[in-house]
């Protein structure tokens, strides 16, 4: 595993983080007793159907193109952060996490999904703006090598998440990379950082055939490091 939160998450920004997700109705309550158990209540928020948003759409007012009835598990994955810090892991770890076969469409957030997670230190190979839920899918590997096995992180398009939003879309726009509803594969992978919940997505074919796991980090914040 890979340390480093400290340096990456400053006390200032987390404790912004979490008066943004409190304030704005998008958070929940976590409690623990042991590494690997826990209780998460979320408030969800209701997606909105709309028209799909053109490639080009403001990154904090994207409208989603279906209805969040639709969508596996919606109220499920946007929520809030339950916390400023989460457990260090890497993308092999969350590779080799076990998978639940045949989650009902509205399944409780339950074991890993209810715990905050940090990844100090993965590669972002492919960035899209989904214009089903307007969430963008980002997909990470522990390595640069385009064919190695990746997963999905997912930061939704509701308010609290929008600062994370823009900066996320500053941070890759000075490096030439757009978000758009038509993806982008990135040359040259990205160094990020993510901090999130653990989110068990169903199996079917989504963003590229390098995706190896249906579990991600949703809701996430990613943070493009220095190279």
């Amino acid at each position: 595993m890979r340390r480093g939160s400290s340096e990456r998450w400053t006390v200032a920004g987390a404790i912004v983080l979490l008066v943004a997700a409190l304030s704005c109705g998008g958070g929940g309550s976590y409690s623990t007793s042991t590494p690997t158990a826990g209780t998460f209540t979320p408030t969800p928020v209701p997606g909105t159907a709309g028209s799909s948003p053109p490639a080009t759409a403001e990154i904090c007012s994207c409208s989603p193109s279906e209805s969040a009835e639709s969508d596996f598990r919606h109220a499920q994955k946007h929520v809030g952060l339950s916390g400023p810090t989460g457990q260090d892991i890497t993308v092999s770890t969350v590779l080799g996490w076990g998978v639940t076969a045949n989650l009902a469409w509205n399944a409780p957030r339950t074991g890993l999904e209810t715990q905050m997670f940090h990844i100090a230190h993965a590669y972002l190979h492919f960035v899209w703006l989904v214009a089903g839920d307007c969430d963008i899918h980002m997909e990470i590997a522990d390595t640069p090598d385009p064919n190695a096995p990746r997963m999905v992180v997912e930061t939704p398009v509701e308010g609290v998440f929008c600062p994370a939003r823009q900066t996320l879309q500053q941070q890759l726009s000075a490096r030439g990379v757009p978000i758009r509803t038509s993806g982008f594969d990135l040359q040259t992978p990205l160094p990020v950082d993510v901090l999130g919940l653990a989110f068990q997505d169903y199996n079917h074919p989504r963003g590229t055939n390098h995706v190896a796991t249906p579990w991600e980090i949703h809701p996430a914040i990613i943070n493009v490091l220095p190279q």
